[in-house]
């Protein structure tokens, strides 16, 4: 208000620069906790894995440059396209991008801070997201809690929504959450889906 007011076009500039990341963090928190509150059974219609993963990624790719950390997209394209709810598999995995930049950030080590965001086979029958860091890792307490109501181990930077509407989409979609992480090593969320082209030879 203050560079409107005096045609300061840097100070402005600045200004609308926090107010952008503002609404970001506020638009996110507000459709999580949308998404925690409501009841009606999501909609599932075909869509290819790698897409919904490489879509949700772009959405990132700036917000992770802008915090010095690299995000490389591993996409098998050769997935086929499965029915699934893409809105929540999108929000999803952007949770569980977000949670990795945040543990990025709060890595005080000097070292190059790299997210994966990975679509692949995981058996002949099912298939599987990953979303993996290379920050400071969790211990046995924090990984047995993440996916409690409002658990958050953020302090005040944290509002413990994120991984609980995660938990709440994989069961959605009758997934399975797999957590391999440990102090100093890094994160990697695993999320593994049945293949529906597979039901059939399952059956």
């Amino acid at each position: 208000e203050e560079g409107m007011k005096d045609h300061d076009t840097q100070l402005a500039y600045r200004g609308w620069e926090i107010v952008s990341k503002n609404i970001s963090e506020i638009t996110r928190i507000t459709q999580n906790i949308l998404y925690s509150a409501k009841k009606q059974k999501p909609a599932h219609k075909a869509a290819k894995p790698s897409n919904i993963a490489r879509q949700t990624g772009q959405l990132f790719s700036e917000k992770a440059s802008s915090m010095g950390v690299q995000m490389l997209l591993e996409l098998n394209p050769n997935i086929p396209e499965m029915k699934v709810d893409a809105a929540g598999i999108s929000r999803m995995l952007g949770n569980l991008i977000w949670n990795a930049l945040q543990a990025c950030q709060k890595d005080t080590r000097k070292t190059k801070h790299l997210i994966f965001v990975r679509v692949d086979y995981y058996d002949d029958y099912h298939f599987m997201y990953e979303v993996e860091d290379n920050a400071q890792g969790m211990g046995k307490k924090i990984k047995e809690d993440l996916f409690k109501e409002f658990f958050t181990s953020k302090g005040d930077s944290g509002n413990g929504l994120g991984l609980m509407v995660v938990d709440r989409i994989v069961n959605h979609h009758k997934g399975k959450i797999e957590v391999l992480s440990k102090k100093g090593a890094g994160s990697l969320f695993r999320v593994i889906f049945r293949r529906q082209d597979k039901a059939m030879e399952i059956e």
